[in-house]
């Protein structure tokens, strides 16, 4: 075979074209490895989202049985040794799925505003000054301008069509809308002696590692217990203080770790009697003491995957109706009306 001679100017430039063919076919494959990682990433999410909805569909069923079967009791249900309590107190079902149901008495309602309590529970968020302006404003956007006054464009002048409109409310961020994973709000009570749920304390923290997990870092709220949770469009007009979160009775009536505990061991007993007497020492009394109130919101969440929904139970029309229905249970960003 004889030898190719090249020009002598066209010696150096095979290696340098040699060299760029590689680095383009090298690029093209990391774009490729890239997009099929995503491609692999999205389909595992959506596997386990639909796992997830599976489970909670089924969790879901199993509340609807223990409301037609179980024992109503005063602040819960009971169905055998499992104990579903409405102060949303977390249990874990033997599927995995960790529910908890908050009855709406034990909440702040929007409707039925109560501006004292609203602003002491946004100074847990804000300084004093800037709860009070908050608070003002919650009011206001609810309320028809009077026919001489100025029409305020964010304001509603109506009752609040959703929870989310709190985002349009200046001084309120995502971060304290948003809530972290409900069953590490609960603290560290546990429901006992139950042959198919485990410690709150102890799911708690493999369900906070698998939440972890999935959740980006910058969409992971600081507070256990967001507005969402707080505050009800429609709620009830009196309080059940035996439903109300530990969370709410420490930061707007000041009780004490001592307190809680009490009422948690008397409320895993069973023995409302002893959980009204306390209240009522604790100057904690109601019109509707002890009475639900029919309207619940409940909470699942499997595999850090959550899910949320309002509920109407009343015994004349059971299972529950479900009023709204949010899943996945996502993060909300601020919401304008520009």
């Amino acid at each position: 075979m004889q030898n190719i001679h090249l020009p002598y100017r066209q010696r150096g430039v095979i290696l340098p074209l040699t060299l760029i063919i590689i680095a383009v076919l090298i690029i093209m494959g990391s774009i490729l490895l890239k997009r099929n990682a995503t491609l692999i990433e999205q389909a595992q999410m959506q596997r386990d989202r639909w796992q997830a909805r599976l489970n909670i569909n089924d969790a879901e069923q199993r509340l609807y049985y223990t409301f037609l079967a179980g024992i109503d009791e005063p602040a819960a249900f009971r169905l055998g040794d499992v104990q579903l309590r409405l102060d949303g107190t977390p249990v874990e079902l033997s599927n995995g799925v960790t529910v908890s149901i908050q009855d709406q008495a034990g909440l702040l309602s929007v409707r039925y505003l109560r501006p004292a309590l609203i602003e002491q529970w946004l100074r847990a968020f804000m300084p004093v000054a800037q709860a009070q302006n908050v608070t003002a404003r919650i009011t206001a956007f609810q309320q028809r301008p009077q026919e001489e006054g100025p029409v305020r464009e964010s304001a509603r002048q109506a009752m609040m069509r959703s929870q989310d409109e709190l985002l349009v409310i200046d001084g309120i961020t995502p971060e304290q809308y948003n809530s972290a994973p409900y069953i590490a709000a609960s603290g560290n009570s546990s429901v006992s002696g139950q042959s198919n749920t485990r410690s709150a304390q102890a799911s708690s923290a493999a369900a906070n590692d698998n939440a972890d997990s999935k959740i980006p870092a910058y969409l992971r709220p600081s507070q256990p217990y967001g507005l969402k949770d707080v505050l009800m469009l429609s709620g009830a007009s009196s309080f059940n203080y035996a439903t109300m979160p530990p969370a709410l009775l420490k930061r707007l009536y000041n009780l004490t770790d001592a307190d809680i505990e009490r009422l948690d061991r008397l409320k895993r007993q069973s023995n409302w009697r002893a959980v009204a007497s306390t209240l009522q020492d604790l100057g904690l009394v109601s019109s509707r003491a002890m009475i639900p109130s029919g309207r619940y919101i409940i909470r699942y969440q499997y595999q850090g995957i959550t899910a949320r929904g309002d509920y109407r139970a009343r015994t004349v029309d059971l299972p529950p109706k479900r009023r709204s229905w949010y899943f996945p249970d996502q993060y909300r960003n601020r919401i304008t009306t520009k």
